[in-house]
């Protein structure tokens, strides 16, 4: 009987408990999104850093008005320990979290702010990497290849060149996706996209050096596949190189490699042609290609 009575008592204590502890949480949620959705930031904060120091539950509805409260009050560093705590708890709250930062990078970067732009870029893609800055995609890709993560940098810049192929950045942004595909090792594709910016924006400032990173590439990848033995992919990647370039020692060590193509591939009066290109871009004197062409030809002329 006794039992009964304390089971009974410690039941309606612990109920009593749970009432007062979801009355506690209720009213300090609903008071702070009032304030918040009144404008009341300061106010929201407050009441936030009052309920935890009270030794209240972290929240993380509360933690999040209380960050974007402190966003909105340009208090950042104190908002982004909020977010970190959140996502830390429960990483479903990260779209989220992005989605805020990223107002706050596209706000800054409209208004010219550019620092602090940068710098939300940066903080939303950490929480999710799929996020869009629309037109300032631009903006992240160049970030995250400074930061050398490759990978997010070429979904960035290539979503920025789908949407926005005939904008004034179109030609940066490819510039800039040659770049990553380079640093990344991928040359064949660096090179590609070199050679696409020639063709498509010829008057563009990047032009210049596009050509030179393309011309360069062309030939070093050109030589790794004459050496792995793909000689049809060697000699398209020269074939393209030497109708646009104007460098004359690119154009020397290009018709030098397609003789040795040729030469390899028995078509030995395409090699001794190339050979003899190399001759007249020398203007017929002597240099390390040139004396290797003259033996060249000797040799070849012999082989008919």
């Amino acid at each position: 009987m006794v039992r009964n009575i304390i089971f009974k008592l410690t039941l309606s204590i612990l109920a009593v408990c749970l009432i007062f502890v979801s009355c506690g949480q209720e009213p300090i949620l609903k008071r702070v999104e009032k304030e918040f959705e009144d404008g009341n930031f300061r106010q929201a904060v407050f009441l936030v850093r009052h309920h935890l120091r009270r030794g209240g539950a972290r929240n993380p509805r509360l933690l999040f008005i209380a960050a974007e409260s402190l966003l909105k009050l340009g208090i950042e560093g104190d908002a982004e320990n909020y977010f970190e705590e959140i996502c830390g708890s429960d990483s479903t709250w990260a779209p989220k979290i992005a989605s805020i930062l990223q107002g706050k990078a596209i706000e800054y970067m409209n208004r010219g702010a550019n620092t602090g732009g940068r710098r939300f870029i940066v903080q939303a893609v950490n929480y999710d990497s799929n996020i869009s800055f629309g037109e300032y995609d631009l903006e992240a890709g160049k970030l995250l290849m400074e930061k050398r993560d490759f990978k997010e940098s070429i979904i960035f810049l290539n979503r920025y060149l789908s949407n926005y192929p005939d904008s004034s950045g179109a030609a940066e942004a490819m510039i800039n996706l040659g770049d990553v595909y380079k640093e990344a090792g991928q040359n064949r594709k660096a090179i590609d996209i070199y050679r696409l910016l020639i063709k498509k924006y010829p008057v563009s400032r990047f032009v210049s050096t596009a050509s030179w990173n393309y011309e360069n590439l062309s030939i070093e990848e050109a030589a790794k596949a004459i050496e792995g033995g793909e000689l049809d992919v060697a000699e398209n990647m020269l074939v393209h190189m030497i109708k646009s370039s104007v460098n004359t020692h690119n154009l020397i060590q290009g018709y030098f490699m397609m003789g040795e193509i040729y030469s390899k591939q028995m078509f030995i009066q395409k090699s001794i042609d190339c050979y003899e290109e190399v001759l007249k871009l020398n203007l017929w004197s002597s240099g390390r290609y040139s004396e290797r062409a003259k033996e060249r030809i000797e040799e070849l002329e012999e082989s008919k």
